[in-house]
């Protein structure tokens, strides 16, 4: 089995998608047809005045939410795994991040005190939290959901709980929302 997957896996990464690349153009002659300069660095786009693009956390109009997605493809499926994992690592970094606060105040942050001291501390933290893939959720309660993974309240996903990050449904996500 093992050898058959990394069989496809080769297979796909070997035949690509098929889709042709947009021309890029190489000097300052224009790049879109608009007059803005482009041209390519390393592999990535460079933009008027040789700034590069901004390299977004996750695609751009692409649902964010790791959760399993029944139907949906085995790769999509395999890469949101993946991605849980690494989301999960984060939060529980963000919930000791957060506990820490805690213990030393003997209360439980507001949502911007926490997105100021991670911005302090932890920077990496703080982007998942501006890019809007982690969602604080300003609680009071020490044993509350501190904060949660977009979208989970309609598709289910990862919230950080009393500082232990978990996966939780889309219903017990919404409950613990309205206490």
């Amino acid at each position: 089995m093992r050898t058959l997957m990394l069989m496809l896996g080769v297979a796909c990464l070997l035949t690509g998608c098929g889709k042709k690349p947009k021309p890029v153009a190489d000097n300052n002659t224009g790049g879109g047809g608009d007059g803005e300069f482009m041209a390519v660095d390393g592999g990535r786009v460079v933009t008027g005045g040789g700034q590069p693009a901004p390299q977004p956390h996750a695609p751009v109009g692409i649902n964010k939410n790791t959760n399993f997605r029944p139907g949906g493809a085995s790769l999509g499926n395999m890469y949101r795994a993946g991605k849980r994992g690494g989301l999960m690592g984060e939060m529980a970094d963000i919930g000791k991040q957060i506990t820490i606060t805690v213990q030393l105040d003997d209360r439980m942050p507001t949502a911007a005190e926490i997105k100021q001291d991670l911005q302090r501390s932890a920077a990496k933290y703080a982007k998942l939290i501006d890019d809007g893939i982690v969602i604080l959720t300003d609680t009071k309660d020490k044993r509350g959901m501190w904060a949660y993974e977009i979208d989970s309240e309609k598709a289910g996903g990862i919230a950080l709980v009393s500082g232990t990050p978990g996966r939780y449904s889309a219903e017990q996500i919404t409950a613990m929302l309205k206490k």
